[in-house]
């Protein structure tokens, strides 16, 4: 490791150097400074950077605290940047989007920002996101398209993009993202990464609306499994704003070790349940199952029974459309509340649209607090005003505070269930979702997406439901026998940079946007935690990923289950070259 350039040691390594004063936080923020300046011109993942002279300010007061023999944290002296979804105080929270451009900085810290701090990580900057979070592929019209470092003209994935490609060029340690249809695994896998789509309530969120779904979760990133559980210690906790928050001991995830493979038991998915998967990310699974096998784990064909876990995923996502925009349509009438057909979309005819007290924020204002001279809420505080943009999504998939502004903007759609691509996604009627706003000041897609909730049964809320808990009940039975689950992480290599998503994988052409995302999408709809872990390369040199689902509040294990692949594997310490 001493050998490396500053910005190639792990976080833990790092860490361990500034706490015993062997290196300053000076030295390692210096190294990421100048590892950004020289690769993220072209990889465009760390985007509104905090200016360097502060930067190493706050380098310098973290060896001042060492110096002083302060109780340090975890994550002492190690920079960071967060996704521009969530407020971090002092900076814009622009999610990447023009009607953001000039959103003044944030007054207060977000939930996951504030256990950043206090673990002693100097936050730097944001990393990049698509458009309001939307989407596994990171594009948006401020900061351009964000690309894998192994490929500089394809993705780097999305929406936690920005990360993955951050931690992947060296820029960053460690990162954070999200992840409701596989915004944190889509990106590792692209990337040659390490990203954690937790147990759902591992790391407390602040927002508002429905905190009992185990949807959208907040994760870490990293290039190895071991600085993701340093990462995860850190921000993972009870929370009593936060009904899901749980506890498993953070100094066991601080000290983490690779598990034994040969007493481990994997069952193994080549396809989720007959999805469709290119041909070269079979190629690449077939050869990781076959050198852990020659590891000495036991690999058996298993899988749950995921018959019904699209319709599921999808009914509750456009279900929870509907219950996310009733709060907007009531107190705007006149823009959500009615579509194009006339009927309010959201407001109760028995309330005359009044909402009750839970819709209402503590200061008495809607939640998302007051629009802006455009539409949009620049600068409020997540955790007290209920705008929880891009990453606390519900399971809706909307942000509150999803109100379009005159232009047609929606500040807080999830990609990962609004279906908005702008230009690519055709409505029912030929009409091009994302495209123009109608008269409503939606935009197509959205209006589409809430009015499919608004029509669902109680019936098919109700089986939507059953079958969710079926499905989380046979994953455990499943994993009761195996010690994680093995399926591919995506179905297909990083692709090119000019597509605003993929249409088609192994000759099946899509129709809706999260089509491609089922891989991810199944797993979500299980409630248990997935790592993904690099799992090999093909012919071109493009990274493939293994997705590894572990068992339910079984984070630590699953983590070092991912430490002992990517050691057994070597395919984690490869570099990219940049």
């Amino acid at each position: 490791m001493t050998g490396d350039p500053l910005y190639w040691w792990s976080a833990r390594d790092l860490a361990t150097a500034i706490r015993r004063r062997e290196l300053s936080a000076r030295e390692v923020m210096r190294a990421h400074l100048d590892r950004i300046e020289e690769v993220n011109g072209r990889v465009r993942a760390v985007v509104s950077p905090l200016p360097a002279s502060a930067a190493l300010r706050l380098a310098d007061e973290a060896d001042r605290a060492a110096a002083r023999g302060d109780a340090l944290g975890p994550l002492h002296g190690l920079p960071t940047a967060v996704k521009d979804l969530m407020d971090v105080r002092g900076f814009p929270t622009t999610h990447g989007s023009a009607a953001h451009a000039a959103a003044p900085p944030a007054t207060v810290d977000s939930v996951l920002a504030a256990r950043l701090r206090a673990a002693g990580a100097l936050i730097v900057g944001k990393t990049n996101t698509p458009e309001y979070g939307l989407g596994t592929l990171t594009t948006n019209p401020l900061f351009g398209t964000t690309v894998t470092p192994w490929d500089l003209s394809r993705h780097a994935g999305g929406s936690s993009g920005g990360a993955a490609a951050a931690v992947a060029a060296g820029m960053l340690p460690i990162a954070d993202g999200s992840d409701s249809g596989g915004s944190l695994r889509y990106p590792a896998a692209f990337c040659n990464v390490v990203g954690l789509r937790p147990t759902p309530g591992t790391v407390p969120s602040g927002r508002r609306g429905d905190g009992w779904s185990p949807h959208a979760v907040l994760g870490p990133m990293a290039r190895g499994s071991g600085d993701a559980a340093l990462l995860l210690s850190a921000i993972s906790g009870l929370d009593p704003g936060w009904p899901l928050s749980w506890v498993e001991d953070p100094a066991s995830l601080a000290d983490l070790e690779p598990v034994d493979l040969s007493r481990v038991r994997l069952a193994w998915s080549a396809d989720a349940g007959g999805l469709e998967v290119s041909g070269e990310v079979r190629q690449v699974h077939a050869a990781a199952r076959a050198a852990l096998e020659r590891a000495g784990a036991t690999v058996v064909d298993a899988e749950p029974d995921f018959t019904h876990a699209d319709r599921l995923w999808e009914t509750v996502e456009m279900f929870e459309f509907f219950a996310g925009a009733r709060p907007e349509a009531a107190a705007d009438p006149r823009g959500l509340a009615a579509d194009p057909r006339g009927s309010r979309l959201g407001v109760d005819a028995e309330s005359g649209g009044s909402q009750p007290d839970a819709d209402v924020d503590p200061r008495g204002s809607r939640l998302g607090g007051e629009a802006g001279p455009r539409g949009h809420r620049p600068g409020l505080d997540a955790e007290s005003s209920g705008y929880r943009p891009g990453v606390d999504a519900g399971p809706r998939g909307s942000r509150l505070g999803g109100e379009a502004g005159p232009r047609g903007h929606r500040p807080g759609l999830d990609a990962e269930s609004s279906g908005y691509r702008p230009g690519v996604d055709a409505g029912p009627r030929g009409s091009r979702l994302g495209g123009e706003a109608g008269a409503s000041g939606y935009r197509p897609d959205y209006l589409r997406n809430v009015e499919q909730g608004r029509r669902t049964t109680a019936a098919e809320l109700a089986d939507a439901l059953a079958r969710r808990t079926d499905l989380f009940r046979d994953t455990a039975r499943l994993l009761a026998d195996h010690d994680a689950l093995v399926l591919p992480a995506a179905p297909v290599v990083p692709p090119p940079m000019d597509l605003e998503w993929v249409t088609k994988v192994d000759g099946v052409a899509y129709d809706r946007y999260f089509r491609w995302q089922r891989l991810a999408n199944r797993i979500t709809a299980t409630a248990h935690p997935a790592l993904v872990t690099p799992a090999g390369w093909t012919p071109a040199g493009l990274p493939v990923g293994l997705q590894v689902v572990g068992r339910y509040r079984g984070d630590r294990r699953l983590l070092s289950l991912g430490a002992a692949i990517e050691r057994a594997l070597g395919h984690a310490a490869r570099r990219p070259p940049l």
